[in-house]
């Protein structure tokens, strides 16, 4: 008996301490602005088993265009991300979590070619407090720093910014943060104690899938008052609705739709209802993840030009290894339309690959066979035949390969205009290479052949 009661005394306390001053009101100021867009948004992710994230995201908002790529890796207790957009902009986090050091986060950040919005961030959280520092990286830093002190449930938090490069203070605020079981409130002076905002957020079921917002700002100086309502709402576990409005009358909502794990699409729209007249504004988001796991029957490939008015090509097979029916498309977005679209088939045995390709919007036919005459794939021959449907041109290319040894390989090709291409490949040693080509017309047998020489050396 005395050995389980030493245990229950000495099990550690499950209570948290209290949030970041910058965490006041945050669970509000989501419910009323996430996923509320105007622009049509396309995001592709990416992750692999090393750690390694990669995403690219491209977006149309009313006048302009964007793109971006941006990769995270993990490893232990660190975290990097690295981000490239259109305007040649880079920027990256390198983050230290708590478990590097004891109820501490460490993240610093860098901007180029903007150095001078480069930071320095500490957080440090304890039972009863929690701290934060930010320090600009610049030659006229601004230092940022706030503090919370209480619990989980009620805590008393303010937050200052002092300038060097004026010798003053910037910003100072304060508020207060309270929590229950089912709701979230926090009342915040800021603004050097001109703003003041009070907003609550009252969860309508035990999972919290089901909650109900309001916010109300008033500006001291002017007595100008801004009041929020808004709510969302689980249809299922797959599918969130969210509607917010304002006391101007501008009514937005969003319907989320999770696809599968982490892959969303979501329908966003908006007017005002004081002006019933004018057309509502309709946004579109679409943000996909890929895990580095193949699919057993489909496979899906995205890609983003990097510039301001980007091209966002998606591709999607579906079948086996056997045979395979797949698409593909491309939107610009500088035209506002599709430049691509292709469809076709590919069939495969133990000695065949063919393929069926409608290319073009319709208007290019390909179909292409590989026949391989041994087991081993050493020796092949193929066949290709195009045809453009809208000027009946047709084109026809034979070929094949041929494995001398394991060091030599020839290849050979005619299509019907009499062009006749072979190639002499050695494998000096492993992945490096001596290639020569050659290449003549059998319809102009007088013209001189060209002759080609490539060497591809590994160290």
């Amino acid at each position: 008996m005395s050995k389980s009661n030493h245990k229950s005394k000495s099990k550690p306390t499950t209570s948290k301490g209290p949030p970041c001053f910058s965490e006041f009101g945050q669970k509000a100021k989501d419910l009323l602005t996430s996923g509320y867009s105007r622009s049509q948004k396309f995001s592709f992710t990416t992750h692999s088993d090393g750690g390694v994230k990669i995403t690219s995201t491209a977006a149309k908002k009313p006048g302009c265009s964007t793109a971006a790529v941006a990769g995270a890796y993990t490893y232990k207790n660190a975290n990097f991300d690295c981000r490239i957009d259109t305007d040649s902009k880079i920027t990256g986090t390198l983050t230290l979590n708590e478990k590097f050091l004891s109820s501490t986060k460490t993240s610093a950040s860098f901007s180029l070619p903007d150095y001078q919005s480069s930071k320095l961030w500490v957080r440090i959280r304890q039972e009863y407090a929690a701290l934060s520092a930010s320090v600009a990286l610049n030659k006229s830093p601004a230092i940022t720093f706030s503090a919370a002190v209480g619990s989980s449930s009620i805590a008393l938090g303010m937050e200052t910014q002092y300038k060097t490069a004026s010798s003053c203070f910037s910003k100072c605020s304060a508020g207060i943060y309270m929590k229950s079981l089912n709701s979230d409130a926090s009342i915040i002076l800021a603004n050097k104690g001109d703003l003041l905002t009070a907003s609550c957020v009252l969860y309508l079921d035990k999972e919290k899938k089901h909650a109900a917002v309001v916010e109300f700002t008033q500006k001291l100086s002017t007595k100008r008052n801004t009041l929020t309502v808004g709510g969302s709402y689980a249809v299922d576990h797959q599918t969130v609705v969210k509607a917010r409005l304002d006391d101007h009358g501008e009514f937005k909502t969003v319907l989320q739709y999770n696809v599968r794990l982490k892959s969303r699409l979501a329908i966003s729209g908006e007017f005002n209802t004081k002006a019933l007249d004018k057309i509502p504004k309709i946004g579109l988001a679409l943000s996909l993840l890929r895990v580095r796991i193949r699919q057993e029957y489909a496979a899906l490939s995205a890609s983003v030009a990097l510039n301001k008015s980007p091209a966002i090509t998606f591709s999607a097979a579906v079948g086996s290894s056997s045979i395979a029916l797949g698409m593909e498309t491309q939107y610009k977005t500088a035209s506002s339309c599709f430049s691509k679209c292709s469809a076709g088939i590919y069939m495969k045995s133990l000695n065949s690959d063919a393929s069926i390709i409608l290319a073009n919007k319709g208007d290019l036919l390909t179909a292409s066979c590989v026949l391989y005459l041994d087991k081993e794939k050493k020796h092949a021959a193929v066949v290709e035949f195009t045809q453009k449907l809208s000027t009946k041109r047709n084109t026809l290319i034979v070929g094949g390969s041929y494995a001398v040894d394991h060091q030599t390989v020839v290849k050979a090709r005619l299509d019907d205009h009499g062009e006749f291409k072979t190639v002499l490949q050695y494998n000096v040693r492993p992945k490096s290479c001596l290639a020569i080509s050659g290449e003549f017309n059998t319809k102009a047998l007088d013209k001189i052949p060209k002759i080609g020489l490539a060497l591809s050396l590994v160290l």
